[in-house]
């Protein structure tokens, strides 16, 4: 019984003195440049969502160098009169980790991601909101930590059309 106390008493010392990994805040955040985007009904335009990831971080490039490790994803919500297209992601930068034995393709810094967009031409006249999500796996020299997300908007300025 005592050594179960003694042993039970030391477990909880460890534990107290150990680091806590929880999620750093805002370890990647995105926004639209500009945060104003104009378009036209029946044109199309490029939206450019700029990922900052913070030092010693970096994500994973898309596509990921290897199929287990979590690629960073940009989705855009539905927005009516709005098509939305695949995400222009660019190269990733390779890098060697003491983790894993080959270069991995990451983002680190600043990077910018292009998305096409296209308005309909019954897209009406005056601003519309558009919101989006980065789904981002953050790592550093030793740890991942859990996959989360970071959201973004931007505001659609639509012209009048040419009639």
């Amino acid at each position: 019984m005592k050594t179960l106390c003694v042993l039970a008493s030391s477990l909880v010392t460890l534990l107290m003195n150990m680091p806590a990994f929880a999620q750093p805040k805002a370890v990647l955040s995105a926004k639209a440049i500009p945060a104003t985007l104009t378009v036209t009904p029946g044109a199309k335009t490029t939206l450019k969502v700029q990922l900052t990831i913070q030092s010693p971080y970096h994500v994973n490039a898309n596509p990921a160098s290897m199929r287990f490790l979590i690629p960073t994803v940009i989705t855009l919500d539905k927005a009516q009169g709005m098509s939305v297209g695949k995400p222009l992601y660019p190269k990733g930068t390779l890098k060697k980790f003491t983790f894993f034995p080959t270069p991995l393709a990451v983002y680190q810094g600043n990077t910018v991601v292009s998305v096409p967009l296209s308005a309909a031409k019954t897209l009406s006249a005056g601003p519309h909101q558009l919101t989006g999500l980065v789904k981002y796996q953050a790592c550093n020299d030793r740890v991942c930590l859990a996959p989360t997300t970071a959201k973004f908007a931007v505001t659609l300025q639509v012209a009048k059309g040419h009639h």
